[in-house]
């Protein structure tokens, strides 16, 4: 991640904030904090920073300052700080009013990093507009790729540019977002066959991007690939993605659940809640290596 990135951290807790600046210093170029959201608010006015990460304790004004913030930026990069346990209903929600990531209490240097570097990346690649929003009436691709980074990110452009022309603001963001893990669950832990254990090893080491290119110099998984059928239109999104991996249990992928609705923040479990969340129907094959997400629009 390149060092011109900003960030802004909201959190009342001048300890924990103490903190976190600290990691943050050693990701981001600028640090700007907030102990509350009408400072954070001015702040983020005046300097437009690439991320914002705040704290959720104070439920349910944080809604209404992220929904604020994604006011002013539809395609705002908001991380949400959060405990071991978080109750699901607050998951859920900051998700629906436009976090598009989740960081662990007490945060480490790698795990930002590593966070950070996703989104970003995802935020950049949302960019790529290939046509305005509302000006695609129907379009359809249907694409196969051999397992390697760079075309995953190619194939994930192609999309984000399609997907801009139906839908936009925190919508494009959450659908996108919940694309882009699909794929990218396709090209590692699917072709590639990395395990979450080993993910999070690597992330922890900041050694997870030369492992996987590493990984995928290997002839017979460079062999394998990647279907990704995406289709749009003002009624219906619709992405069905297929690797070649040796698949997985989906039906044990959920969040352990708590007495009073709580959810382990797992790495795994987390990313196929978001997705579950943003898409209306999400379906797999019996093997586990075919994923199937639709998306009715409003209006459709």
């Amino acid at each position: 991640m390149s060092v011109r990135h900003s960030v802004l951290l909201v959190d009342e807790n001048a300890q924990a904030r103490r903190h976190m600046v600290a990691i943050l210093r050693g990701v981001f170029a600028q640090v700007y904090e907030a102990e509350d959201y009408e400072s954070a608010l001015c702040l983020f006015s005046k300097h437009r920073p690439d991320m914002v990460i705040t704290a959720i304790k104070e439920y349910p004004a944080v809604l209404e300052f992220i929904g604020r913030i994604c006011g002013q930026e539809p395609a705002a990069v908001i991380v949400a700080l959060i405990e071991a346990r978080v109750p699901a209903a607050k998951l859920i929600g900051s998700v629906n009013a436009g976090v598009t990531g989740f960081l662990r209490k007490p945060a480490t240097l790698n795990d930002l990093r590593a966070l950070s570097a996703r989104l970003l990346s995802g935020a950049e690649l949302r960019r790529h507009v290939l046509f305005p929003a509302g000006s695609v009436s129907n379009g359809a691709v249907d694409l196969v790729i051999r397992t390697e980074g760079h075309a995953v990110n190619e194939l994930l452009r192609i999309i984000s540019g399609m997907l801009a022309g139906v839908v936009d603001g925190a919508q494009l963001a959450k659908l996108f977002l919940a694309i882009d893990e699909s794929v990218r669950n396709a090209y590692e832990h699917g072709n590639l066959g990395l395990t979450s254990e080993q993910k999070l090893s690597l992330c922890e080491e900041e050694t997870l991007e030369s492992y996987l290119q590493e990984k995928e110099q290997t002839p017979a998984l460079r062999a394998k690939q990647i279907r990704v059928q995406f289709a749009c239109s003002k009624d219906e999104v619709s992405c069905v993605i297929e690797d070649e991996g040796d698949g997985f249990d989906w039906r044990q992928s959920a969040l352990p659940a708590g007495e009073n609705g709580e959810l382990m923040p797992a790495l795994g479990g987390r990313g196929l809640a978001l997705i579950r969340h943003a898409f209306d129907s999400v379906e797999f094959n019996e093997k586990g290596n075919k994923i199937t997400l639709r998306k009715r629009l409003a209006g459709g």
